[in-house]
């Protein structure tokens, strides 16, 4: 487990005074243990007590019906605060009402861009789960560890039988959708950069664009971002792997080309591209096992190029009881030897044992699984956002997990 940036982090927590006594229970819970957590001093070594809490309280959602107005008052609150100056808190709680995953002006996402534009990273918990006993018992240990990560700490990585130094890179993209003009008015590329132990190292994400010329361009410009970036990297890289998501096409391969092109002119570090994928049309039998179910790790090559890997199997089935245990496809655009290939897979599996989403995470590889997160926030995060943020604000936020 590595230690977290400080040793006395500030945590603060946002929420109506109607919620004083739920932010009560979720403060003492952290701090004390519920369930079969042990609370966070003991068992991720950090203590949480009075005067390291910041409450950024003080409004109230009582006179405010619809999901608009809550917004605001959570955003004049976050902006009061800012206001006064003093000391940042490292993370922000925020404690709100559920919503609908597809709405965009919630208090859950205006809270999120308006502490991001200031280079704050939050978590948010909804009241809901506070107050259902049952949730909630099982969810505080998985609250603490994103507190934890977001505070910049490593909780647990892999041992990889290969020392050399190699990183992934999950390339990505996200849009947003104009309901009343029925097009796609936004498009966001962007990369999430993760070492082949587990550690995530940083995060690159373009400014909107307003068509699909725009859109590439701005993919080629954000995998050469990348690709400098890990040439900073305090330890030097050998090889790095990209692994592209399912709806990339012929044209987003050829704008990664592009930038490797440039990119291999300056730099010795061997590239390698898989596109990785959630495969669901596909299900192995293992006529060896009495329920037929495959092994973690079994991989089976649909074709030279491609095959399917299983992060789960039948030694696990508790955590996948009510689906079908998680597979990958992975498809290979090398022309290196097979020996190269059964490594990038090796790598792939690893990073599916790294997901630092929760203790109890479902086993994909993270390349894949913080990609898609990032996509769902900057698909409601208003277009504006980067705009606002000060340059060692966005050094900061680009090096940490704020979309865990």
């Amino acid at each position: 487990m590595g230690p977290v940036t400080s040793n006395d982090p500030r945590i603060g927590f946002v929420f109506p005074t109607e919620f004083r006594d739920d932010a009560n229970r979720l403060y003492l819970a952290l701090r004390n243990g519920v369930g079969y957590f042990k609370g966070f001093a003991h068992t991720l070594q950090i203590p949480i007590e009075k005067d390291t809490v910041v409450p950024i309280s003080g409004f109230s959602l009582a006179s405010h019906r619809t999901l608009d107005a809550q917004s605001k008052v959570y955003t004049d609150a976050i902006f009061s605060f800012i206001g006064k100056g003093g000391t940042k808190p490292d993370v922000l709680l925020v404690l709100h009402p559920k919503t609908a995953p597809w709405q965009d002006r919630t208090p859950y996402y205006s809270s999120k861009a308006a502490l991001l534009a200031s280079g704050i990273i939050s978590q948010d918990v909804t009241v809901e789960l506070i107050r259902n006993e049952t949730q909630f018992q099982w969810s505080v240990a998985n609250i603490a560890l994103a507190l934890f990560v977001k505070l910049g700490g490593i909780p647990w990585v892999v041992s990889r039988r290969l020392s050399s130094p190699q990183v992934v890179l999950g390339i990505g993209q996200a849009h947003t959708y104009d309901a009343v003009k029925r097009h796609t008015s936004r498009r966001y590329a962007f990369t999430t950069c993760i070492r082949a132990e587990g550690p995530f190292e940083f995060n690159v994400i373009s400014k909107p664009a307003e068509n699909k010329a725009e859109y590439l361009a701005a993919l080629r410009q954000t995998v050469a971002s990348a690709l400098d970036r890990v040439k900073q990297l305090k330890r030097p890289v050998e090889q790095i792997a990209l692994h592209l998501p399912k709806r990339f096409g012929y044209e987003e391969r050829l704008a990664i080309e592009s930038a490797l092109s440039s990119n291999s002119e300056s730099s010795a570090t061997h590239v390698e591209v898989l596109q990785v994928t959630h495969e669901e049309d596909f299900f192995l039998l293992d006529s060896a096992s009495k329920t037929g179910l495959p092994a973690r790790g079994t991989m089976v090559f649909l074709d030279r190029r491609s095959c399917m890997l299983y992060t789960e199997g039948r030694e696990e089935l508790q955590p996948w009881q009510n689906r079908a245990p998680t597979a990958i496809r992975a498809r290979y655009f090398g022309n290196s030897n097979e020996q190269v290939l059964y490594d990038l897979l090796a790598q792939t599996f690893d990073l599916s044992q790294v997901n630092y989403r929760g203790f109890n995470a479902t086993s994909s590889p993270v390349s894949i699984v913080y990609s898609s997160l990032v996509a769902k926030l900057l698909a409601h995060l208003p277009p504006d956002w980067q705009d606002k943020i000060e340059p060692h604000d966005r050094a900061r936020l680009e090096s940490r997990m704020w979309f865990l």
